[in-house]
């Protein structure tokens, strides 16, 4: 990556992708009801804001978000015997995965990605990003929740300056 240095930079640098993203927030709902963040899915201490990237499993148990790109995609539509490929995308795969084999999903799935996946009936909370590292998943906690996203700056807005990232 190349950044000018002296008196004509420009800070962001243009080439930088500065668009928010898809978010998580888990906790506290007050600040993100008031808000006028796009929620696509809400129950009484999580909700999921954007519909990019958004899942639930058919019987409506897990929810998931995420940034998905399975390698191994075929293999799975026909482990989950799952018909229009085309129409399927890779998170209503993991979505299904999950809710037939739970943990167990995770060793099936090749590629890279980053999921959080809501369980409605524990009412547990996973955050799962694939084993090399690609797709990073963080967050930081701000009044009462915490706010999971893939980038960065979606969380600035919920993030003090005098905390570390995580």
């Amino acid at each position: 990556m190349f950044f000018k240095l002296g008196p004509n930079r420009q800070f962001p640098p243009r080439h930088l992708d500065l668009i928010p993203s898809w978010f998580v927030v888990y906790g506290n709902l007050d600040e993100i009801n008031k808000s006028r963040e796009k929620i696509i899915w809400q129950d009484r201490k999580i909700a999921f804001v954007s519909s990019e990237n958004f899942s639930v499993s058919s019987k409506q148990r897990f929810i998931l978000m995420g940034d998905i790109w399975l390698s191994n995609r075929w293999q799975l539509l026909e482990k989950l015997s799952l018909d229009n490929h085309t129409e399927i995308s890779d998170q209503q795969i993991v979505a299904q995965l999950w809710e037939k084999y739970n943990h167990q999903s995770l060793t099936m799935l090749l590629g890279m990605f980053n999921i959080v996946i809501w369980d409605r009936n524990q009412q547990e909370l996973y955050l799962i990003r694939d084993a090399i590292g690609k797709k990073n998943l963080y967050y930081t906690f701000h009044h009462g929740a915490y706010y999971i996203a893939p980038k960065l700056i979606t969380l600035a807005p919920y993030h003090h300056m005098y905390r570390d990232w995580n």
